[in-house]
């Protein structure tokens, strides 16, 4: 099963020769002195070693030793020449010094941007950033209680009923465009159907096979408006369910598919007398042990509708920490063979650390350091957000798997950073990702034994060639530090 997850960056290896011509009005070039870029004054005696700071960046042995991924003649072109300051570089053949590439294979899940609002597909394009980077998978929260924004041709009344406006459903053909385009940048697509819970608009022709649907107050019944669960215990909420994994299966051809499974409130289903009625047929108890059971009978028949549109190949089942994951439960309801939790909760939560030890495998999505939503307002009410404080790039830098996952680091698949975006859309997207996810990719990619001070200076020139690259990506520092790389830090943190 590890090998779903390997991808090889099959890049050509390359040879690239530099030689640095610099404008009249430049008054200052940068040299590599002890693993740095120093910079200096410009005159006609040192001219010509004089390197503009991105390639001095580039060259300098202890920069180029950490970058993320390592460099390849690609990455190189895309990131490093050609989009800095080309008034500052000339390309010569028979110049040295030399860039060699190199060849690398990713085997971590790296990256998940998980939408409930219906972005423009301009934004859902723009993973050249990502393909930077390497971040290899594009994780798509496509559909919530708040909006059904997905075309199901089985069921159009889905997204004519659930979503915003008629001009903001993915229909079949974006979503295979959007496919393709991450395709020819080595990003996997992964999609997501989160269930039992997060059910609502759309479901208007099918209330009976949901249950507190749109029930009031929302607070009693789940954790932000509008409410919904799927009834487990009625047919028709499986023949639905079979209906939207097929599209999502043909559209995606997923190698890994997320079941969500977060945030079920047994509350909602308590206040539906059916399902109580057939509860206690079974001799359930009423209580978090029965709905318990009720969760996973529908989480084992979930994914046999799964299987039964995957042509039963056994594809690797992603779900969201929860109560089905505790410890306690897990080996009960879960196969770890079959399923891949995905942790949420904050780094040091102790169910992490039971759910490896039982064998399951994870992926690291932490709140307390990979939630770019975190540290804004609330939407529900006059006060922070409930992740908050906000992570930066430095937090997102230091948490490291190893010490997450302890001693069973071999099970970590990889991490995602998160973005929700009840309060992010196509105008603040860039920033709330850019350039904190890189930071992630450093992480993930090299894993230096360094800590963030040591990559300071290289997110700071990073971040410049996103923006040259048309990604709107917050500055970390004024340019002033830029200029002055080593001006920036207080001096009892070198």
């Amino acid at each position: 099963m590890a090998t779903l997850f390997i991808l090889f960056g099959l890049i050509f290896v390359a040879n690239i020769y530099l030689i640095i011509g610099l404008p009249e009005d430049l008054v200052y070039g940068y040299e590599c002195i002890a693993n740095d870029c120093v910079k200096f004054e410009l005159n006609e005696e040192n001219l010509k070693r004089a390197l503009s700071l991105p390639v001095c960046y580039m060259l300098c042995s202890d920069s180029i030793g950490t970058l993320w991924p390592k460099p390849n003649g690609k990455v190189i072109y895309d990131s490093y020449l050609f989009h800095i300051d080309l008034g500052n570089i000339l390309f010569n053949s028979s110049t040295s010094p030399a860039v060699y590439a190199h060849l690398w294979k990713v085997n971590e899940e790296r990256f998940a941007e998980r939408l409930q609002n219906k972005l423009p597909d301009k934004e859902i394009k723009n993973k050249d950033a990502m393909a930077m980077v390497k971040l290899n998978t594009f994780h798509w929260h496509i559909i919530d209680s708040q909006s059904f924004p997905m075309e199901i041709k089985a069921r159009p009344e889905l997204h004519k009923l659930g979503a915003y406006s008629q001009r903001k459903v993915y229909t079949h053909r974006d979503i295979t465009e959007i496919v393709e385009y991450g395709r020819q940048r080595g990003i996997r697509i992964m999609p997501e159907f989160d269930a039992p819970a997060h059910v609502c608009e759309g479901w208007q022709n099918k209330i009976s096979a949901t249950a507190c649907f749109k029930a009031t107050p929302w607070s009693n019944y789940c954790p932000e408006p509008p409410c919904g669960q799927l009834d487990p215990t009625i047919n028709d909420t499986y023949s639905v369910l079979q209906d939207i994994y097929q599209d999502m299966f043909n559209l995606f051809d997923p190698d890994v598919f997320h079941m969500g499974g977060d945030e079920v409130f047994f509350a909602c289903w308590s206040d539906k007398q059916s399902i109580a009625d057939w509860m206690t047929g079974l001799n359930w108890d009423l209580e978090n042990l029965g709905f318990t059971q009720l969760w996973g009978n529908f989480q084992m028949k979930a994914m046999r509708t799964v299987d039964s549109v995957a042509k039963n190949k056994q594809v690797p089942i992603i779900l969201w920490t929860s109560l089905l994951t505790d410890p306690v439960h897990i080996n009960r309801y879960l196969n770890k063979r079959r399923y891949i939790i995905q942790i949420w909760t904050e780094q040091n939560d102790s169910q992490v650390l039971g759910i490896l030890e039982r064998g399951f495998r994870i992926i690291v999505s932490n709140s307390d350091a990979l939630y770019f939503d975190c540290g804004g307002s609330s939407w529900l009410e006059a006060e922070t957000n409930w992740c908050s404080p906000y992570n930066g790039w430095q937090r997102v830098y230091e948490n490291k798997m190893e010490n997450i996952a302890k001693g069973y680091v071999s099970q970590v698949l990889g991490a995602e950073a998160a973005v929700w975006s009840e309060q992010i859309d196509e105008q603040n997207l860039d920033q709330r990702l850019w350039p904190r996810a890189s930071a992630l990719a450093e992480r993930l990619w090299s894993n230096p034994s360094d800590n963030w001070q040591k990559a300071l200076a290289r997110l700071r020139l990073h971040r410049e060639n996103l923006v040259k690259n048309g990604i709107a990506a917050e500055p970390i520092q004024p340019e002033w530090c830029l200029q002055n790389p080593k001006s920036c830090l207080i001096s009892s943190q070198f």
